[in-house]
């Protein structure tokens, strides 16, 4: 005997339940976007980290100049604070979503000092990036970039700029404009060689650009008299320039290269690690009597002079 209609009920209810589900689902993520941005109108701070988005909300680029929603309530409950007395932007978190773009519109938090998008899929960075005048902290690690926009370089109170793990094969020449960076951030990427214009960057303290195909630094580098730490391990260097007048240089990592001789480095000097290497010849006289660790295992010494 058969039973009509006995697999509707299953297909009718689940299909409407699906459609529910997802209703209920787009529903609430927007009820949380709109609580997040309530609250980021209070402390400046907004973080969208792991949320698997591939694009922006439009909202969030407008949170500094769109009227909130509680602008049309009147209320005398002074706990929440008032909307005209929010606070912009001042520091993004977009990390591990799945952003393959950023918009121009983030020219308009003009407020950000930390910007963080690492962790995505950028292929590129939009030119309105060097719009964002106060960034003090840009952080684009583990993306899919290959170049960077001449119009970074306008962040001129930029101090820690993170690019490691990307697809970077060059880098703008007028990078030497970034005189606030202290931190730059290159290592693992595409690298074969960098501007003379890093050399400029008279406040710079920290360079890591291990993990790339560099053959040769800018002839330039021993005179960045703030630099503190080097970290150029993992190339294809076969000299580096003179580095005396590194005259803050505390750690340079140059392992895993092609050196054939010892660099010339500064009297304060204490991390030399230089492993891997084809040096065949070191002279003891030049070491600084600061340094405190030396790494010369897997070279091809045959000679020691004082």
């Amino acid at each position: 005997m058969s039973r009509p209609g006995r697999g509707r009920p299953f297909g009718g209810r689940g299909g409407a339940g699906a459609s529910a589900g997802f209703g209920q689902k787009s529903t609430s993520s927007a009820n949380q976007l709109a609580t997040l941005l309530k609250q980021a109108r209070q402390s400046g701070q907004l973080n969208l980290s792991n949320r698997e988005w591939d694009a922006v909300p439009d909202a969030v680029w407008r949170i500094n100049v769109a009227v909130p929603a509680e602008a049309q309530e009147v209320s005398l409950d002074r706990d929440e604070g008032s909307w005209w007395e929010q606070n912009d932007l001042t520091k993004l978190v977009l990390a591990s979503n799945k952003l393959s773009e950023l918009s121009e519109e983030v020219r308009q938090l003009g407020a950000l000092t930390i910007l963080d998008v690492h962790d995505n899929q950028l292929a590129s960075l939009p030119n309105a990036i060097g719009d964002l005048e106060r960034l003090g902290r840009l952080t684009l690690s583990d993306n899919r970039l290959t170049k960077l926009p001449a119009a970074i370089c306008r962040l001129a109170e930029l101090q820690f700029l993170s690019l490691e793990s990307n697809q970077l094969t060059e880098l703008p020449t007028e990078l030497n404009l970034l005189q606030s960076l202290t931190v730059l951030k290159l290592h693992n990427n595409k690298l074969q060689r960098l501007p003379d214009g890093l050399c400029q960057l008279r406040q710079l303290q920290s360079l890591t650009v291990n993990g790339n195909a560099l053959v040769e630094l800018p002839r330039g580098t021993g005179l960045m008299t703030s630099l503190k730490e080097l970290v150029a391990h993992t190339n294809k260097l076969t000299s580096v320039p003179n580095l005396q007048g590194c005259s803050s240089l505390r750690r340079l990592e140059l392992h895993r290269n092609r050196l054939q001789e010892m660099p010339v480095v500064n009297s304060g000097l204490k991390e030399l690690l230089l492993a891997e290497n084809a040096i065949r010849s070191l002279d003891t006289s030049w070491l600084a009597p600061s340094i405190m660790s030396l790494d010369l295992s897997g070279n091809k010494l045959t000679e020691l002079s004082e």
